[in-house]
């Protein structure tokens, strides 16, 4: 098997077992906010006077917000290019729903790392073989 057989193989088998959504599959709160997300791409921008700011593709300010946390939200929420989104108004639930959605991607890359290993006998292409697998799954982790 060559690592193009193999990304082939794990997009896949991912693809089979059906991917999580964030944030509905995660989220516990019904005490959220809706924010419009217009179906865009979204990406972490820079700390900017205290707020973070949230870029879309061409790299124009999408949307400030006051927390780290918040952005991230937003730009996880984004994968899916929805309309708009719910997001959680208490700070500890919003980092609970990251948390969770970190671990099952954490999860997820532990298994096509350890299946890596098996098959290549090599890390050397890790790291690309991983992440071209998430791109194509327009899977992001910050």
């Amino acid at each position: 098997m060559n690592e193009k057989e193999f990304v082939n193989k794990w997009k896949l088998e991912i693809s089979k077992e059906g991917l999580k959504v964030f944030p509905d599959d995660f989220l516990k709160d019904e005490d959220c906010n809706e924010i419009e997300l217009k179906e865009k791409s979204l990406f972490l921008g820079e700390e900017f006077f205290g707020k973070y700011e949230v870029l879309d593709i061409e790299g124009n300010v999408f949307l400030q917000v006051d927390d780290y946390y918040q952005a991230k939200y937003l730009v996880y929420a984004g994968r899916k290019k929805v309309d708009k989104v719910r997001m959680p108004n208490n700070i500890s639930e919003l980092k609970s729903v990251l948390t969770e959605y970190e671990k099952y991607l954490d999860s997820i890359l532990i298994k096509i790392q350890s299946d890596y290993k098996k098959t290549f006998k090599s890390n050397t292409n890790l790291h690309s073989v991983t992440n071209e697998i998430f791109h194509s799954l327009n899977l992001i982790r910050y």
